[in-house]
């Protein structure tokens, strides 16, 4: 079967009938690439309002392959057509649900079962797109596959020498013009070699660094390095940062791929989840405010939202704060602190509550506003019972499973209503 280039595939898909496709697409290689071909194969196979009734998607991490094969050998009762999506998934050893894994056992891997599937062929109109990272084409697993898939190559060489730099510098100069375009926005010339600078090659967050420069220069045409030194140095400084901001974008192959990086680096799993909570906890009385202004609405250009929403939110901070003070009262005094002249840090402990800390930017609380505007009430305090199991499950498991323990949790806050099913 066909292997294309991750550069073709808009050109492929054109010339193709979405009528006679590849049941089977693998799709491998870097994951911000890899996501974007994904999105445009599904999006070829089944469009419109036909998507909702006609797709389906899977993460690899956490399926049970068995459900999967049922699903995938089931004729559609409402559509011509059944596209199954298979995010994540190794084809190389079995990797079972961390709740599950105890319930089941096979003596066959999971890569092997569905692998036999797709030499059997599923019924007509039934399509699986599987994405990978990595992949070893000398291995037979992957010769059964690319005999009966649509092969989509994104690999791209991570390597420091002139042709690997200059292959990397056109990949990462493709997406800004395409975002600018998108946009109908412009850059200064140094834009690029500023972001390229701080960022390297990383799709991920010079994509999102790029919208967030976006969505600060409001009415303005052109972003400015002065721009980007502002807003790009705090993800720079701080990488869990980058993390909590996908999660709570919803954007879940963001997460798992700074989730990833995080763990990589030698990041604790127990400061990750603490950031994760700090996070939340922001979040739900952000939507508590939110739920008080009628005139809020995620579209709200930043350049008006300084002008009218920051003095509400600082009558709001004012207002928690007196709250707090109040509650603090009915209280027995807190012990002095000898480091504090004999006085308790009373006011330390008030201001973190408050929805705009000491110091705090206006974009940062827009930013904030944008993400809980993207969960309903009862999602963030589900969240919140997510992240307090996952303290109890990473203070009792093996740390080998940490990974896997915070994955499941971030799909479970990116996508409630999914777990909402699995426990009813």
């Amino acid at each position: 079967m066909p292997e294309i280039n991750f550069n073709d595939v808009s050109k492929f898909l054109n010339s193709s009938d979405n009528n006679k496709f590849y049941q089977v697409t693998l799709i491998f290689g870097d994951n911000f690439l890899v996501k974007e071909a994904f999105d445009k194969v599904i999006e070829f196979i089944v469009t419109g309002s036909k998507k909702n009734l006609a797709y389906e998607v899977f993460e690899g991490q956490t399926t049970d392959v068995n459900d999967l094969i049922e699903r995938l050998t089931t004729y559609s009762l409402f559509s011509t057509k059944k596209v199954i999506g298979l995010r994540d998934f190794d084809i190389s050893t079995s990797r079972a649900d961390e709740d599950k894994a105890s319930k089941k056992s096979s003596k066959k891997d999971s890569s092997n079962i569905l692998f036999e599937a797709i030499k059997s062929g599923f019924p007509k109109g039934t399509y699986l797109v599987i994405t990978i990272d990595k992949i070893d084409k000398r291995k037979n697993i992957f010769k059964i596959i690319a005999d009966t898939a649509l092969l989509v190559n994104c690999l791209v060489s991570t390597g420091s020498n002139k042709k690997d730099k200059d292959k990397q510098e056109e990949i990462l100069k493709n997406k800004m013009q395409e975002i600018l375009k998108q946009a109908k926005k412009s850059a200064e010339k140094s834009v690029f070699d500023t972001l390229y600078e701080m960022i390297g090659f990383d799709l991920w967050t010079f994509s999102s660094s790029l919208e967030k420069l976006i969505n600060y220069i409001g009415d303005k045409k052109t972003i400015t390095s002065d721009d980007v030194h502002y807003i790009i140095t705090k993800s720079k400084q701080d990488p869990i940062f980058e993390l909590t901001n996908a999660v709570f974008s919803r954007d879940f192959d963001k997460a798992v791929s700074y989730l990833d990086a995080l763990i990589s680096e030698g990041f604790h799993p127990l400061a990750i989840l603490s950031a994760l909570m700090r996070q939340l906890r922001k979040l739900l009385l952000a939507k508590h405010f939110l739920n008080t202004q009628k005139d809020w609405s995620k579209s709200y250009p930043y350049y008006e939202f300084e002008k009218t929403f920051i003095p509400r939110v600082k009558n709001f901070d004012s207002q928690i704060i007196q709250k707090i003070e109040e509650w603090e009262s009915h209280f027995p005094n807190e012990p002095e602190d000898s480091n504090n002249n004999g006085k308790a840090d009373k006011r330390k402990t008030v201001t973190t509550e408050s929805l705009l800390a000491k110091g705090g930017h206006p974009y940062a609380i827009y930013s904030m506003f944008q993400k809980a505007d993207e969960f309903t009430t009862d999602e963030l305090i589900y969240a919140i019972d997510v992240l307090t199991n996952v303290d109890k499950k990473l203070k009792s498991s093996s740390p080998d499973i940490y990974k896997l323990i915070l994955e499941n949790a971030i799909i479970k806050i990116i996508f409630p209503q999914s777990s909402y099913q699995e426990n009813n």
